[in-house]
């Protein structure tokens, strides 16, 4: 429980916290013989964050457009149904 006093030891069961496990396999698969190739596209110089950086904008953008698009229509057709 997050209201105990720190320092106090217990012997209650806590809950279970989720850890993630990378599939090692899938991934190894994947990769194949590129591993080299895969390093550098990690690595800050590579194009490679740059375009993925962009990529994510561009993607966050259009939820947000799409989103206050929805809004936008939403609201006028409450007002037609209202008025209606």
């Amino acid at each position: 429980m997050l209201d105990r006093v720190v320092g106090n030891v217990t012997t209650e069961k806590r809950e279970h916290v989720p850890v993630f496990a990378p599939d090692l396999e899938v991934a190894r698969k994947r990769v194949r013989a590129n591993w080299d190739r895969l390093a550098e596209a990690a690595s800050p110089r590579s194009d490679v964050i740059p375009a993925k950086l962009r990529f994510r904008g561009t993607l966050e953008r259009y939820h947000i457009t799409t989103h206050n698009f929805l809004q936008s229509l939403s609201a006028r057709l409450a007002h037609v149904l209202t008025h209606a």
